[in-house]
């Protein structure tokens, strides 16, 4: 009996400790998938916009950002995203911008040029008013193995 009993528990830990490792390894996975898609940050940034996740917003960013004044969004949406192959921005960012200091390499930086709409709920308080732009995106990221983040963002 007292066998069966110390089986028991024995059998519930490898249990308990089988199912906690499989967790770690989930979350594990999970974090690698993260950012491994620049074109794909850019457009959880608008996607975490509309929906005006702060949190999620900021981890998508190389350095954290204060403000990103959604209180005036009242809907904001992707159209068109295309990645700028003509490195102007890329040796712009690594030459004179923060890539300099952060010490990124060219094969960790991409551009993107995105044109996207906003409406405003009072277009009379922001610098832009509603209706469809253009931006460009500059996504980095510290070594291949490393997340995607936003560098920097700019008209």
């Amino acid at each position: 009996m007292r066998k069966i009993i110390i089986l028991g528990i024995l059998s519930m830990m490898l249990g308990v400790f089988f199912g906690w490792a499989k967790e770690g390894d989930t979350e594990a996975t999970n974090k690698e998938v993260i950012n491994k898609n620049p074109q794909k940050v850019i457009e959880d940034y608008f996607k975490y916009k509309n929906e005006r996740n702060v949190e999620k917003l900021n981890a998508l960013y190389y350095e954290e950002i204060s403000d990103f004044r959604l209180d005036n969004v009242e809907s904001i949406k992707l159209r068109y995203i295309k990645e700028d192959v003509t490195n102007r921005m890329t040796e712009g960012y690594l030459k004179y911008g923060p890539g300099k200091t952060q010490g990124i390499t060219k094969e960790n930086i991409k551009a993107y040029d995105v044109t996207y709409e906003v409406t405003y709920k009072d277009e009379n308080i922001e610098p832009l008013t509603n209706g469809v732009h253009d931006i460009s995106f500059v996504v980095i990221r510290d070594s291949e193995d490393s997340p995607w983040l936003i560098g920097g963002q700019g008209q």
